[in-house]
């Protein structure tokens, strides 16, 4: 009898310790990617203000309505280059991320992936100037709306501190 009694102690001993472990695992997971891809985001968003992406974006703007003519200016980013290696390598856990943060997470990196096919196409310069306005506009939108979207992130993750938004 105590033998049995030994038996079944120890198996719920190793049953509680493999559940402790892949609890562990999982929370360690979670809370890599989740900073991995606030690393990333945090990155994009102070190169573009860095970069002062919105401001040139008006600047280019101004002067296609002064001038009259398209400047051949763009930002042309690396269309080779991926600026979302973390989160395309993480988009199969993407529920893994806090339930308040992936809403967030997903409107930046799909904002900022339409941003820079945007910046990076050159078929830009072939349409008329209204159409180009139009865009910029858009555009300068589109990268405000996931500055915003990406600090809300970074607010939530405790391990950043939020960028201050660009103005629009």
């Amino acid at each position: 009898m105590t033998e049995l009694i030994g038996a079944i102690i120890g198996g719920c001993v190793g049953l509680c310790s493999a559940f402790f472990l892949a609890w562990r695992n999982t929370r360690k997971e979670k809370r890599s990617i989740s900073n991995a891809i606030c690393s990333e985001m945090q990155s994009l968003i102070e190169l573009a203000e860095r970069r002062h992406y919105i401001d040139n974006l008006r600047r280019w703007k101004n002067d296609i309505e002064t001038i009259g003519n398209i400047p051949n200016r763009a930002f042309m980013a690396n269309p080779g280059y991926n600026f979302f290696a973390v989160f395309d390598a993480n988009l199969s856990r993407i529920g893994t991320l806090p339930p308040k943060a992936a809403p967030d997470v997903v409107r930046f990196y799909t904002l900022m992936r339409s941003l820079l096919e945007d910046l990076v196409n050159k078929e830009l310069f072939c349409r008329t100037k209204p159409e180009v306005i139009k865009i910029i506009n858009e555009n300068i939108s589109i990268l405000s709306e996931a500055i915003e979207a990406g600090n809300r992130v970074l607010q939530k993750n405790n391990k950043y501190k939020a960028i201050e938004c660009v103005p629009k």
